[in-house]
């Protein structure tokens, strides 16, 4: 289902002339009289929006197609339902589905006519509600007018949000061409597993019971032991369905974790994206938010963990729950000998130093791993016996919990990316063995005084542990200096090629090439470009991101850069330059902290980076543009390196890169 809608949006893409006839049977089809329940007409129409976001397909045409088709559809079964009347109940296909046209008629005579414009939103009554309009005889000038004004709204609400994720997918690919991919498969796997859910549900449900009753009967014919287990399924024998479903879960946490070990150990990309991804949350860190996450950091500490868990242990051993004491503290070991043992053996070093030992390695996040079995393990035990709607929040406030405290690594820098994941991955491997073993006990009155108790031990040593570790905590978690620094000789001499010579975007990946290093001072950096013609740009980063996704009127000039990363940091500073032969396009100039500082006669001075892109604008309807970027030939970003160059100094250094000239152009002394 997922290749077959993939192929649909992609032809589309295409063949764009052929995007409005799709575009119009799709809508159409989705509104045809019960028959529309089968077609993907959302899956479609917002891929086709998506299309026009990224500059595809042209928005008007494929507006007034998706409109018509909608109008055409429910005008077809609206006449559908005219002509037949109430005989339509013993017509084929329609006959297989009264269930729906009982619906269809009760939603019609609680709404009365305003469910002819409420129903197109509604999956399952659309495709009925029109041909329940013509059943009962509503007025066929009534019906139009809300026909047409509600297939306008419709073809809106699914075409905009589409143009905005298309217009989103292109920025994003402009910083990261392989994000293009991951939005589209992404989009598509929501949009087909809605519809096999549609399709489920309208389909499959009313057929269910059948199937499973011969299924069943079969089963039990065949003796063995893979029949016997799948009839034992299928039965839900001893409620196995919730055993099976916690056990899955556990497997496909545990191979989660195998996986993220196995791409940090072989595959440097990998890597590069844990480290880009870092330090672009350190770019996003204020004072209120380190305050902040230092608190729920140390929701995490073992000094609050562990007197939970000991609660725990010692509440399931005073009701003599002696194996589901020793299940509980066996994962809690675990966990616990877990963190140190592969600290140990990968030996991966920290974002910054915190501690000593073993605790002072990443991988994997011991307050992810604990956080995640000790908190999980306590919510599990402790929601057990209250009713499913307390448990549902137990629940998801034990999730936010786990999920803040693992995010509070990462803003803190005490964890990369992967070590965190991989920590929640074996954490949640464990919850969901113990769910497992727990999946058809009782545990009244152990479920709620479990839950009383462990809240009492929080709430006493939770406080107890902000109050008297705080502020050393806070002064922990402040970044230190990060910059290494370099000889003037040794970075003329060859230290150069140690810096990056392309921009890293945050999945690892290489974008752009660096043209040119110096350790001239920034300001007068800038100011020598601005002479060579080049003009400085001040949007802040916010303002970048939504001047790059929506549409504006405004000319070249007055348009945001696109707000790309360095390895997940912001450019110091960009400047512009229109291209001499079109008013469409410009180039734009970046300058990047390498993270070195060059020592020099006059001091230490940071090592920038430059790179260029080139950005073109690209024209709407009514007047509208929006921003894209344009690839360059590797010539021409030659001839730029050298002018850039030039216009830094006359004591530049050219050499040959691994990806094209690069020059140094050292501050003179």
């Amino acid at each position: 289902m997922l290749q077959f809608l993939q192929s649909i949006v992609t032809y589309i893409g295409d063949h764009p002339h052929s995007a409005f006839i799709i575009v119009f049977l799709i809508a159409a089809g989705e509104a045809i009289f019960v028959l529309g329940l089968f077609v993907p007409s959302t899956v479609v129409i917002v891929g086709a929006g998506t299309l026009i976001g990224m500059g595809k397909l042209a928005p008007v045409p494929v507006f007034a197609a998706t409109a018509l088709g909608a109008i055409a559809g429910d005008a077809l079964s609206y006449w559908i339902g005219h002509a037949y009347k109430e005989h339509i109940r013993s017509v084929w296909p329609f006959s297989r589905y009264t269930g729906m046209l009982d619906k269809g008629e009760a939603y019609f005579d609680h709404h009365g006519g305003k469910s002819v414009f409420l129903g197109r939103f509604i999956p399952g009554i659309k495709s009925v509600v029109p041909g329940i309009a013509g059943i009962v005889g509503m007025s066929p000038w009534r019906f139009t007018v809300i026909n047409i004004v509600s297939a306008v709204v419709w073809a809106a609400v699914h075409l905009l949000p589409g143009i905005g994720i298309g217009r989103g997918i292109d920025v994003a690919k402009s910083g990261n061409p392989r994000l293009l991919e991951l939005f589209i498969v992404s989009a598509l796997a929501a949009g087909a597993a809605w519809y096999l859910a549609k399709f489920a549900f309208f389909w499959l449900l009313p057929h269910a019971e059948r199937w499973h009753g011969q299924a069943i009967s079969a089963l039990a014919q065949r003796q063995t032991p893979r029949a016997a287990l799948l009839r034992r399924l299928l039965e839900n024998e001893n409620n196995i369905l919730v055993a099976f479903f916690f056990a899955s879960l556990a497997l496909l946490a545990l191979s989660g974790f195998a996986m993220v070990l196995a791409q940090y150990l072989f595959d440097p990309e990998f890597v590069r994206s844990d480290t880009a991804i870092s330090a672009y949350l350190q770019s996003l860190r204020t004072p209120v938010f380190n305050e902040i996450m230092t608190g729920i950091t140390m929701l995490g500490d073992g000094v609050v963990l562990t007197p939970v868990a000991a609660a725990v242990i010692a509440a399931l051993i005073w009701h003599k729950r002696w194996k589901l004491s020793g299940a509980v503290l066996t994962a809690f070991v675990s966990a616990a000998l877990f963190v140190p043992l592969f600290k140990s053996l990968i030996h991966r070093a920290r974002p910054m130093a915190l501690y000593s030992g073993a605790d002072s390695y990443s991988f994997p996040s011991g307050h992810a791993t604990l956080s995640a079995t000790i908190i999980g393990i306590t919510a599990l035990i402790a929601a057990r016996d209250f009713e499913p709607r307390i448990r549902r929040w137990i629940y998801l406030g034990t999730a936010s919990a786990v999920g803040l405290i693992a995010f509070s690594r990462l803003y803190l820098f005490a964890h990369w990316p992967s070590d965190v994941g991989a920590g929640l991955l074996f954490g949640g491997t464990l919850v969901f063995l113990l769910a497992y073993l727990l999946h058809d006990e009782t545990l009244v009155p152990i479920s709620k005084r479990t839950a009383a108790l462990a809240a009492i031990v929080l709430t006493i040593s939770y406080p107890f542990h902000l109050y008297t570790g705080y502020a050393t905590a806070l002064s922990r978690y402040e970044l230190p200096p990060t910059e290494k620094a370099i000889s003037r000789k040794d970075w003329l001499s060859g230290a150069w090629n140690a810096v990056d010579s392309q921009r890293v975007l945050l999945d690892g990946e290489f974008g752009e090439p660096i043209l040119v290093q110096t350790d001239m001072d920034l300001a007068r950096a800038i100011e020598k470009l601005q002479a060579s013609g080049w003009s400085i740009t001040g949007a802040g980063r916010i303002l970048q991101i939504a001047d790059a996704i929506l549409p504006a009127r405004a000319p070249l000039d007055q348009m945001s850069v696109l707000p790309l990363t360095n390895s997940g940091k912001p450019p110091l500073a960009a400047l512009t330059s229109a291209e001499p032969d079109t008013a469409e396009k410009r180039l734009v100039l970046r300058f990047w902290d390498s993270g070195v500082t060059v020592a020099g006669a006059s001091g230490n001075s940071p090592l920038l980076l430059i790179s260029t892109t080139m950005e073109v604008r690209d024209p709407l309807p009514f007047g509208y543009a929006v921003m894209d970027a344009a690839p360059m030939t590797s010539a021409e970003s030659a001839a730029l390196a050298a002018s850039v160059s030039a216009a830094l100094g006359e004591n530049a250094i050219e050499h040959d890169a691994n990806v094209g000239k690069l020059f140094l152009v050292p501050e003179p002394q």
